[in-house]
């Protein structure tokens, strides 16, 4: 898996790049616990609304951020580990990024 460094809300993290559809679907669930300094990007084709992210396997908080085509953040929301409500965008959004909190 691809990985970039990003700099986020002042921190400094490597993010991995979430490519192919299975490494989007399983997204931070392929970690047991909470990285440090480690977070996901998740890039799609096409910017849409109502794009939705879930945390229900997930054992760790995170902040979930949508982003347009233009790379500005367009909405945020903190999850809760193992959340079942998923958090849904409702502006369009082309990227996601989540960051453990």
């Amino acid at each position: 898996m691809q990985k970039i460094n990003q700099v986020i809300f002042g921190k400094k993290y490597k993010l991995l790049v979430a490519i192919s559809e299975r490494e989007k679907k399983k997204g931070m669930n392929i970690f047991l616990k909470q990285p440090r300094k480690t977070g996901m990007l998740f890039p799609y084709n096409n910017e849409i609304q109502n794009r939705s992210f879930t945390l229900s396997k997930t054992p760790f908080d995170l902040m979930v951020i949508f982003l347009d085509r233009n790379k500005n953040i367009v909405y945020q929301e903190r999850g809760k580990r193992y959340q079942k409500k998923p958090i849904v965008c409702p502006h369009k959004s082309m990227f996601v990024i989540e960051i453990p909190v």
